[in-house]
């Protein structure tokens, strides 16, 4: 993609021996509320360009004489899938299969893969003499492969040209996008049957690095020193900004309706993510280290960190949610009267004092309902699969009143009941 370059190349410090083991350490981050943050790696070398396909993890790592592919799934640990002396850059992974680019004897750039079981990596390109220096940007979905201006799928006998010029290509099945050669740079989409590609800009601003998963495109746009991220599903009339900040953005990517980005605070660069239906994005990373190159995969996000002392990988994804039942009410109270609320949720959690927050609205004199307290219940046996949660609570005011229960824990992320209903007089 297109904010990968050669500048990776001056993160490769220090030495090691080929099989070095990348141990899992103790994260330097605190993860944010519904997040699990892990780091991956811990060792003197630079680690870059991570991608991210379900649980699997695909980045490089270098030590400045050879750069190596490695893999990670939580399974199976860590891998080292290449050895020797060559140049080894833009892994991607789909599934249980990795592709990259590297030289082959000749010092040609070729395409190369691997798939979970493989003895070996194998070479899946030798039709074009590419230069040394070449960068083909590859992808993977599935087993179609796509490269700068060309696709191939597995059992075809010959490559695919993409229609017009294209630079950066990303495939999620027969969809391929790319960012074209023109003066003004603009994105374009081609499925693959298609008799033509179709634009998705036109606005005379600089459009650069798209990205694809289903018929969802996300790419950065805008003024040179200020791209914005981007969003555009098949059947929206226009694009959709997510950002609007003075700042650059970097690294986005997309699968399904979750988009993640490098951001900038004013300080350092930081990792956001956004899922469409969220109100806002939400900030992965929040300390004084630069933290970069960003990819996901389902809601597993993972991205490359500054630990103080190297580059490191990190991944999160989104804690699970409990299921909360709403709460039980009486249908009348009285001002200034006590009475039992009470409600489940599961699974069953065994540890706190208080299970629930029991958030209060009362509707004022237009019917809008507006929050007004908030009431910790505590948690009691229920059963082997749900806790129960209960308080005591009296209401000040008469009027219409609606209530619903809240939960998150170290374990889950925030989940919400619905509303029941009560008069109080």
């Amino acid at each position: 993609m297109a904010v990968r370059t050669s500048r990776c190349y001056a993160l490769m410090v220090g030495t090691a021996t080929l099989l070095m083991a990348l141990f899992v350490g103790t994260p330097c981050l605190a993860s944010p509320p519904g997040w699990s943050v892990r780091q991956l790696t811990v060792d003197p070398m630079a680690h870059f360009s991570p991608m991210t396909s379900g649980d699997r993890v695909v980045w490089t790592r270098g030590n400045g004489n050879d750069n190596q592919i490695c893999t990670w799934t939580p399974s199976s640990g860590t891998r080292v899938l290449t050895s020797g002396d060559r140049d080894r850059m833009f892994p991607v992974v789909s599934g249980d299969r990795v592709a990259w680019q590297a030289r082959d004897d000749e010092g040609h750039v070729q395409i190369y893969t691997w798939h979970a079981g493989d003895i070996a990596p194998t070479q899946v390109t030798n039709i074009y003499p590419f230069l040394y220096f070449a960068f083909l940007h590859p992808d993977i979905s599935g087993d179609r492969i796509v490269w700068q201006s060309a696709t191939w799928k597995a059992g075809d006998s010959e490559v695919t040209p993409l229609p017009g010029n294209g630079m950066y290509p990303r495939v999620s099945g027969n969809r391929i996008v790319w960012q074209g050669s023109d003066q003004q740079i603009q994105i374009y989409t081609w499925k693959v049957g298609d008799p033509a590609s179709t634009a998705l800009t036109n606005d005379g601003l600089t459009n650069s690095s798209p990205q694809v998963s289903g018929d969802r495109v996300v790419w950065m746009g805008g003024p040179y020193d200020s791209q914005q991220v981007f969003t555009w599903k098949a059947g929206d009339a226009t694009p959709t900004q997510l950002t609007s900040d003075p700042h650059n953005h970097d690294a986005v990517h997309v699968s399904g309706d979750r988009i993640v980005w490098q951001g900038f605070d004013g300080f350092v660069a930081q990792i956001f993510t956004w899922k469409a239906g969220d109100l806002a994005a939400t900030r992965l990373t929040n300390d004084l280290h630069e933290h970069r190159e960003s990819s996901l995969s389902g809601d597993r996000v993972s991205w490359v960190g500054y630990d103080g002392s190297n580059y490191q990988i990190f991944t999160a994804n989104p804690l699970p949610k409990a299921t909360v039942y709403t709460p039980v009410a009486p249908s009348t109270m009285y001002r200034g009267r006590s009475a039992t609320i009470y409600g489940y949720v599961a699974p069953r959690h065994t540890s706190g004092t208080y299970l629930a927050t029991l958030k209060f609205y009362l509707r004022n004199s237009h019917g809008v309902y507006v929050f007004h307290n908030s009431v910790n219940a505590k948690r009691y046996y229920y059963s082997t699969a749900k806790s129960k949660y209960s308080a005591r609570v009296s209401l000040p005011h008469a009027g219409r009143w609606r209530v619903r229960a809240m939960h998150s824990d170290a374990g889950h992320s925030t989940s919400y009941s619905g509303y029941d209903y009560i008069t109080v007089k």
